[in-house]
């Protein structure tokens, strides 16, 4: 893997961290006061994973050192049905995006509570580099979804 290379002591000690304790409550919090979430919008409880996070933010190497610590699900949807892939595309976070479908268990093509795939979020959003990257997975080997 690419990413496993540029990681400091520091992002694998911050990656352990964050699957050992629950921060799902602090994930969240960042999450809805970075998109201005209204108070009535924001769920009583949440599954919102310290890789959902990082990736919501496109920190590069912290998604990378959760990834080489193992323990989460990379399928795993927060309370709206958003996945760290979606997440990702979304916001446009191209690195992330890689280091993500660099993995074999990840499902490029789950849809969120809306139906928008992350192909489809990233480009409704005008993200073509992720787009390009999402193309360029269709028709590989070991790829289809």
């Amino acid at each position: 893997m690419h990413a496993k290379r540029e990681l400091s002591d520091y992002g694998i000690l911050l990656a352990r961290e964050l699957l050992k304790e629950n921060y799902s409550p602090i994930s969240t919090e960042l999450l809805l006061t970075h998109a201005n979430m209204r108070l009535n919008d924001r769920p009583t409880s949440s599954s919102f994973s310290g890789l959902h996070c990082a990736s919501f933010f496109g920190i590069v190497e912290v998604v990378a050192a959760l990834l080489e610590v193992g323990g989460s699900d990379l399928n795993d949807e927060s309370y709206l049905g958003f996945t760290p892939l979606s997440l990702a595309a979304h916001y446009g976070h191209e690195e992330v995006v890689k280091i993500l479908l660099e993995q074999e268990e990840v499902n490029p093509d789950k849809a969120d509570q809306w139906g928008n795939t992350p192909l489809s979020d990233a480009a409704s959003n005008g993200h073509e580099g992720v787009v390009k990257i999402l193309l360029g997975r269709e028709g590989q080997p070991g790829q289809a979804r």
